[in-house]
């Protein structure tokens, strides 16, 4: 037993030491320039002892944006857990969602929706994390309503709104690349995210 145990414990790390060689391979080449002929090569492996461990590029590319995404949400969710103000967590939402799109290449790419070939079998991981954002959004918002900071009538299509114009803005920012490729250009956008939240949150602000 102790020696089936110790194998599995191999199999775990050497997957995730593919995992790590493929996470960086794709963020610099994408998806499709990316071969598993490569990746096997970067870890001085044979091709056939990588498909052993993921059947094909997909399967990889899927492990892949599932360590991102779980990434993703637990550093916004840990950095929003420490405020007790809506409006701050809706500001510390943005800034860190800015944060981990420059950190989380593939990601942000997926989520940004670049990639046209990537829509087939990434089309349910794309629509599962969108939920997961906007469920997110929603437990913001109510805590505001239960604040009697906001009057919200729907707090699931107000937060699949805000999520919605959340990555209008950033697709307007990103365009083709997939980074901020000047300091300027990402403070630009936080201009922007700061208007936004602006007027977004006015909007739902309680009458006084």
């Amino acid at each position: 037993m102790e020696g089936v145990v110790r194998n599995e414990d191999a199999q775990s790390e050497k997957r995730k030491q593919i995992i790590d060689v493929a996470q960086s391979r794709f963020a610099q080449y994408g998806f499709e320039k990316t071969t598993m002929q490569e990746i096997a090569n970067d870890m001085q492996m044979s091709k056939g002892s990588l498909y052993y461990y993921f059947p094909d590029k997909e399967a990889l590319y899927r492990s892949i944006i599932e360590r991102e995404k779980d990434e993703f949400l637990e550093t916004i969710r840990a950095k929003i857990e420490q405020l007790s103000d809506p409006d701050e967590m809706l500001h510390q939402y943005m800034v860190t969602r800015l944060e981990m799109t420059e950190r989380l290449i593939n990601l942000s790419r997926m989520k940004s929706m670049y990639q046209k070939n990537l829509q087939g079998f990434m089309n349910d991981a794309v629509k599962d994390f969108n939920q997961l954002e906007d469920e997110l959004i929603a437990d913001i918002l109510q805590l505001g309503v239960e604040k009697g900071q906001f009057q919200i009538e729907d707090l699931r299509a107000t937060a699949a709104l805000f999520n919605g114009l959340v990555r209008g803005l950033r697709i307007i920012y990103l365009r083709s690349k997939h980074v901020f490729q000047k300091e300027e250009d990402k403070s630009a956008h936080l201009d922007q995210v700061k208007l936004f939240l602006d007027i977004f949150c006015k909007g739902l602000r309680v009458a006084e």
